[in-house]
């Protein structure tokens, strides 16, 4: 009885406790665009998934690339940010909003290692890198021609319908093939036997 009497509130108050701890340790962080751990790490994306972004006028991502030759061109790609190491890379990137992904363009597919680490220390930051970086965007997307790859059945007709919007001359040629393609045209449609009557009495009422 005594050990009721004086002590019976504690395992209410050990309840409290267990579940503000498990609601502290489960609780959101304000401000991360991450749901999980898995999502902070660098995510990969394919040339062909940047191409129709920038073909549907997104703008919830920033292309970054880092440290380009003058040999060294990337064309078709809009806004494309090059950084430069050293304490303006921080500069550049405070500037960029935290809603916008970063798209990391490099030129060979591989990417300075600290400067990945830098983009990714800011956990509330998504990080994407573009598969065979510069290389893969320049050999299928911007290339006169792609016969001499290697493609897949699949990965060649998304190319054919991604291709003309970054190739004027490609969209021209393939406007011109659908206006020379034999059009079926409907035949004027007579007026209805009921109708050619209707107007006839009306005709023949007036006069």
């Amino acid at each position: 009885m005594w050990f009721k009497k004086d002590y019976c509130w504690m395992l209410p108050l050990m309840g409290f406790i267990l579940l503000g701890m498990i609601v502290v340790t489960n609780w959101p962080k304000a401000g991360s665009w991450y749901d999980s751990q898995e999502d902070r790490q660098i995510n990969p994306i394919q040339v062909e998934e940047l191409a129709n972004w920038i073909i549907q006028g997104r703008n919830d991502f920033v292309p970054v690339t880092f440290k380009l030759d003058e040999t060294d061109v990337i064309d078709n790609i809009p806004r494309l940010l090059e950084l430069i190491p050293g304490e303006k890379l921080s500069e550049q990137v405070e500037k960029i909003p935290l809603y916008k992904k970063l798209v990391v363009i490099p030129k060979n597919g591989e990417f300075p290692s600290e400067v990945l680490a830098f983009l990714t220390a800011n956990w509330q930051r998504k990080v994407i890198l573009l598969e065979g970086g510069a290389d893969a965007w320049n050999a299928r997307i911007t290339a006169d021609s792609i016969e001499s790859l290697r493609l897949t059945l699949k990965e060649a007709q998304s190319l054919l319908r991604i291709r003309p919007f970054f190739h004027p001359a490609l969209l021209e040629s393939t406007e011109l093939e659908e206006t020379q393609q034999d059009r079926y045209v409907a035949p004027v449609a007579a007026s209805p036997p009921l109708l050619e009557e209707e107007e006839e009495e009306e005709e023949e009422e007036g006069c």
